[in-house]
């Protein structure tokens, strides 16, 4: 039986923004520039995305998560400011799922991916390679994980080049399953804060295959 793929793609649309505008700033793919999806900024409290729950990326063991991102600083004074996220933002004890982001604790200036595995108060972490991810400019950002074995880690690609992967946390544990969670882009909620905690910057064209890509 031929596998069923599910391929999300999120166009996050600022109001009031020109596409020609927009498009004069995007880095071109190949010999073509990627196509206007009118990227959104988010800046200031309250700026995040909540898409609600999301059927078709949930639960699954096999994913690929990807955005254009245009970072124009790391943000709060959480250690990872999302791009985007399944389970209501920022990964902990009250909730579940994954989260990619941003990280430049100790200076390390990476992208971060992490997962929420079964045992007890235990995210699984990783990032990309120290000084990978840099400020002010356009980048594709691609992460994939295949999350039925903890002896796997996730594979970063960013512009299209593999990056090192280093953990962070390890897994413990089986993947925790999120059904019904919220899918969130531009900010990371930890509990009881409400959209506080903004991406700083802009992102578009979000996409999360059911497909591990190595």
């Amino acid at each position: 039986m031929r596998k069923k793929i599910f391929y999300l793609v999120l166009v996050l649309v600022l109001a009031l923004v020109s596409c020609q505008d927009r498009e004069e700033n995007l880095p071109p793919i190949g010999s073509e520039k990627e196509a206007c999806n009118m990227p959104v900024d988010f800046a200031n409290a309250g700026d995040g995305v909540d898409f609600g729950s999301v059927p078709t990326v949930e639960n699954l063991s096999q994913k690929t998560v990807m955005a254009w991102v245009n970072a124009q600083s790391f943000g709060h004074d959480a250690p990872v400011s999302d791009i985007v996220s399944l389970a209501g933002g920022e990964i902990g004890v009250d909730s579940v799922g994954w989260e990619l982001g941003i990280n430049d604790i100790g200076d390390i200036d990476a992208v971060f991916f992490a997962e929420k595995f079964n045992t007890p108060h235990t995210d699984a972490s990783w990032r990309s390679a120290t000084n990978s991810f840099t400020l002010n400019e356009w980048h594709h950002i691609a992460v994939t994980y295949d999350n039925s074995s903890t002896a796997n880690d996730p594979i970063f690609y960013i512009d299209g080049v593999l990056s090192a992967t280093t953990e962070v946390t390890p897994p413990d544990g089986t993947f925790s399953g999120n059904s019904g969670k919220s899918l969130i882009a531009g900010h990371s909620d930890f509990v009881g804060q409400s959209l506080s905690l903004p991406f700083r910057g802009e992102i578009t064209a979000i996409r999360i295959p059911n497909l591990f890509l190595p």
